[in-house]
């Protein structure tokens, strides 16, 4: 198991990391490392992926972006091999929003059309 230092994905963690400490680190723990960093998100995202898979593989895959394969091999994964395979030293799951004017909307600087036109494009 991570030690709770690399995954603050739960609402309890980011409320006990506090406000002024996440402002001042960009979400960084005191003394994390960025390899344990990235090894954090690569576990929070794999478990999340392996989650979305098992409970629905078709819509799973384009939501992660992966080929029914990679889906097959990741929702087959034991806890182990996450974990061996979230401390490589790449960042394992890749930003998903690829449109400039979607990712406008989502931050309040844009067309909320956006948003609905490439849900329906899915």
């Amino acid at each position: 198991m991570w030690p709770a230092s690399c995954v603050v994905n739960s609402e309890a963690g980011l409320q006990a990391l506090g406000e002024s400490e996440m402002a001042g680190h960009a979400g960084r723990v005191a003394g994390e490392s960025l390899a344990d960093e990235t090894a954090g998100l690569n576990y929070a995202w794999m478990v999340l992926a392996q989650r979305l898979l098992q409970e629905d593989f078709a819509r799973g895959l384009p939501d992660l972006g992966l080929t029914p394969e990679a889906g097959r091999i990741l929702a087959s994964l034991s806890q182990k091999q996450i974990r061996r395979l979230a401390r490589s030293s790449q960042v394992i799951c890749r930003f998903g929003i690829k449109d400039q004017a979607l990712f406008a909307s989502l931050i309040g600087k844009g067309e909320p059309r956006a948003v609905r036109a490439a849900h329906r494009a899915e």
